[in-house]
């Protein structure tokens, strides 16, 4: 897991303007709770040892925040969840594309208008388009590793909604 706030600062800060005060160093002193945003992400990955790379539609970001109601101060943190290179089994490099980064500031903050401030959804922002060939590697995935990935989560979701489906057609047939 990489802290990379600076990739989001410039979005933002744009947008979170109109009516807070955004700090993109989180302090850890702050009371109160934490809360988290976890959104999924296309990245890409380079391997610093063998220069594998690769790109995945379930890179995992992780956006750590409080709000400080009183002076309107949004404190975030933002994290992204690296991946271990097939080969050599080594933690990769990544990098965000632009329009990934701007999508996911854009969505946390209309998370947050809608969560606080009774915000409307806004239009949706598909993530980036992807022509993946192969099936997530869930044993070289930090985000895997820590329960927290978007790919376990979307998986359990579909399981939960099978098993859900199974028992109404049993209770139907009863």
């Amino acid at each position: 897991m990489v802290e990379c706030t600076d990739l989001f600062e410039e979005t933002l800060n744009r947008e979170v303007t109109e009516y807070l005060e955004l700090t993109p160093i989180y302090d850890e002193t702050t009371e109160g709770e934490d809360y988290e945003y976890i959104a999924s992400a296309k990245l890409k990955f380079k391997c610093p040892v063998c220069e594998n790379k690769w790109t995945t539609a379930h890179g995992t970001v992780k956006f750590v925040y409080y709000l400080y109601f009183k002076k309107r101060i949004l404190f975030v943190q933002v994290y992204i969840y690296q991946q271990r290179c097939l080969p050599c089994n080594r933690m990769a490099s990544f990098k965000t594309y632009d329009d990934e980064a701007v999508r996911l500031s854009y969505d946390f903050v209309d998370f947050i208008d809608r969560k606080y401030f009774g915000g409307e959804n806004d239009e949706e922002r598909p993530q980036r388009n992807s022509r993946a060939i192969n099936n997530h590697k869930v044993l070289y995935c930090d985000a895997c590793e820590r329960g927290i990935c978007v790919y376990l989560r979307r998986l359990r979701r579909e399981q939960r909604r099978q098993t859900e489906e199974q028992k109404r057609e049993t209770q139907d047939i009863s």
